[in-house]
């Protein structure tokens, strides 16, 4: 019985540790820092700042986001992320899309989208599957 439960336990943390390891920020390429979302996918989400280091101990994420200098182009090109639409504000742009490449999704004004950029008048951010918080 002792055995069994030594077994159990080693296989446990085996997997969790490899889901750690292989636990990589979806932007990564594009920062060092993140925000991460955690327990709901929403706004009410908790939101926590984050590096890669730490990244793979927020076991309950759905989703995350990141200041970046990169384009949009460079952006969608990157994960090969179609459009789905653009929302132009006083404070900047917003872009909505989808791709293949990243598991977070959320349904909005009729279309599933996972990729959010917003391009403001000094910096731009990118968040999956929506930016919650201040862009």
């Amino acid at each position: 019985m002792f055995k069994k439960i030594i077994y159990i336990l080693l296989a446990v943390s085996v997997t969790c540790g490899a889901w750690g390891i292989s636990s990589q920020p979806v932007f990564s390429e594009f920062s060092e820092n993140f925000e991460v979302y955690l327990n709901e996918n929403s706004s009410n989400a908790i939101i926590l700042s984050s590096d890669a280091r730490c990244f793979a101990m927020t076991f309950t994420r759905t989703g995350e986001s990141c200041k970046t200098d990169a384009s949009v182009a460079d952006i969608f090109g990157y994960f090969k992320a179609r459009t789905v639409f653009v929302e132009n504000t006083s404070e900047g742009v917003s872009y909505y899309g989808f791709t293949d490449k990243i598991k977070y999704r959320e349904f909005l004004k009729g279309e599933t989208v996972n990729i959010h950029v917003f391009v403001g008048k000094t910096h731009t951010t990118v968040g999956s599957p929506l930016i919650y918080g201040s862009c």
